[in-house]
């Protein structure tokens, strides 16, 4: 791939699809964890708001930890694969933009807006300078 609008658009579907298969994994484990309630109708906005908020806090650190290893995964993956910091921050974006609208959508407690607002931002940062220090020390 030498083109490198190409290599920019396949670093931010790759990492995409690995922030948010690591994201997904982390979720998972948090229903095997703390399941739904038996009957629980999930296209209901009301039934998934009471969810949340009874939710105790060790689910919401689960659900911390996958986004701040997804974003390393997936923005660490994007910059690698583009050879370009800006896939990258192009990831984290995404994130921290789908992570606004699911604690719009479902309520959370203001610690968990701070918490994974501040994890996206300095995971993606972690994730760059990884990806920019690995690339230099491959290359000498």
């Amino acid at each position: 791939m030498n083109n490198p609008i190409v290599r920019i658009v396949a670093g931010i579907v790759a990492g995409a699809i690995v922030a948010m298969a690591v994201i997904f994994g982390f979720e998972s484990l948090n229903l095997v964890l703390h399941p739904l309630p038996r009957g629980i109708d999930l296209s209901d906005p009301a039934a998934m708001k009471a969810f949340a908020a009874a939710a105790p806090a060790s689910a919401l650190l689960v659900v911390l930890a996958g986004y701040v290893v997804g974003t390393f995964a997936g923005v660490f993956v994007a910059a690698k694969v583009a050879r370009s910091q800006i896939a990258g921050i192009v990831v984290a974006l995404l994130l921290v933009a789908a992570g606004i609208v699911n604690m719009l959508t479902i309520p959370h407690p203001v610690w968990f807006w701070a918490s994974s607002l501040s994890a996206y931002v300095v995971m993606a940062w972690a994730a760059l300078v990884a990806a920019r220090t690995r690339g230099a020390a491959l290359a000498a």
